[in-house]
């Protein structure tokens, strides 16, 4: 798997697919038999991202396509308040017919790992407590899982990027999701002209993006400005863009992500 932040969602590929129609800014959806949230300029649009950042429960599931072949799928819940993020889920890996399972527990700033029976953990300590930054044989084999699904499930790399004078709007169309009326909106970013420009607050966003020369986003909002799915497409130069996205349901619901006791944890796999 390429080892690189964030996650990605079939931008252009879901509108060609689905057939939806494009519309810009200040006209009215076309299909009048939903109800879609009203219609915000780009500003509107970065300011209903901000509610990634707000306080929140929710249940996800969540998909990336890789050049690699390799394809994630994760499902699980999310919580977000004034101790930070929160997150369960099980990951499925499939590469070349063959699959892995994995159960994730992760935090801000530690992750708790129950790796497949491949690793004969006792069956009474199945979870390994790691970082984000550990470079043993355990995250040297899901470290890139681990922070494809943070930040793909989280949508930080989404809320991170609301810088407007390289954001164009493209456009939007009414879609539901799933059953829920949406509106959903197509922005493309222009890292290189970012990186390039001496804008405040964008360090930490270039520093884990410098490798991305584009990043088009699908953001999808319901009643409230509430999303129920986002998407990004990450552009690097010399290989196919990595895709991803993750669908909301349950959005404001209390969830409650418990961390494994001690009596669960093994060391780190030698």
């Amino acid at each position: 798997m390429v080892r690189v932040r964030g996650v990605v969602a079939a931008v252009a590929a879901v509108l060609a697919v689905s057939g939806c129609t494009v519309v810009l800014p200040g006209q009215a959806g076309t299909d009048p038999a939903v109800a879609p949230p009203a219609q915000h300029d780009l500003a509107g649009v970065l300011s209903a991202v901000g509610k990634l950042g707000s306080s929140h429960g929710a249940t996800f599931s969540y998909e990336g396509s890789y050049p690699s072949g390799e394809h994630l799928t994760a499902t699980g819940r999310l919580n977000r308040d004034n101790q930070g993020l929160r997150m369960a889920c099980t990951v499925e890996q499939t590469y070349q017919g063959a699959s892995l399972r994995t159960e994730l527990v992760l935090q801000d700033h530690a992750v708790y790992v129950k790796p497949g029976e491949s690793w004969s953990l006792p069956p009474d300590r199945p979870w390994v407590r790691e970082s984000y930054q550990s470079t043993d044989k355990l995250m040297g084999e899901l470290g890139p899982v681990v922070n494809a699904v943070y930040w793909g499930a989280s949508a930080e790399l989404a809320r991170e990027s609301v810088f407007t004078q390289w954001t164009k709007l493209v456009g939007s169309s009414v879609e539901p999701v799933g059953t829920t009326p949406a509106r959903k909106y197509l922005l493309d970013v222009d890292l290189r002209a970012l990186a390039a420009s001496p804008v405040q607050g964008k360090a930490a966003f270039t520093r884990d993006t410098q490798q991305m020369s584009r990043l088009v986003e699908t953001l999808s909002f319901g009643a409230g400005d509430v999303p129920v799915r986002i998407g990004l497409d990450q552009y690097y130069d010399g290989i196919p863009p990595i895709k991803s996205s993750v669908t909301y349901r349950d959005w404001g619901t209390p969830v409650t992500v418990t961390v494994p006791a001690d009596s669960q944890l093994s060391p780190p796999p030698a």
